[in-house]
């Protein structure tokens, strides 16, 4: 197990910025590799890499994966923004 590569994730909801603030685009969680040197806490926003290309989201929970496997299915972050959402509503994961 020690030989498996172990990596920082990333969850979280597609936001834009209009009307001077963060908004959701839906409810779907995504998840992305976060390989980036600063520090990321729930409610950064992140530049990221999509199947249509770079978008925004907002972090709602950090995880990790391990393994070949797991690892190689993610895209990864593009940028740290260094801004911040505040979320009024409790996020729920399904396990």
């Amino acid at each position: 197990l020690s030989g498996q590569p172990l990596k920082k994730i990333v969850k979280g909801r597609h936001v834009e910025f209009s009307d001077g603030k963060w908004r959701k685009k839906g409810d779907k969680h995504y998840t992305w590799i976060y390989t980036l040197k600063a520090p990321v806490v729930p409610g950064d926003i992140l530049l990221v890499d999509t199947s249509a290309g770079p978008d925004f989201i907002c972090v709602d929970r950090i995880d990790y994966t391990a393994g070949t496997d797991f690892c190689s299915k993610y895209k990864k972050v593009k940028k740290h923004m260094n801004m911040h959402m505040e979320e009024e509503e409790d996020i729920n994961y399904e396990k």
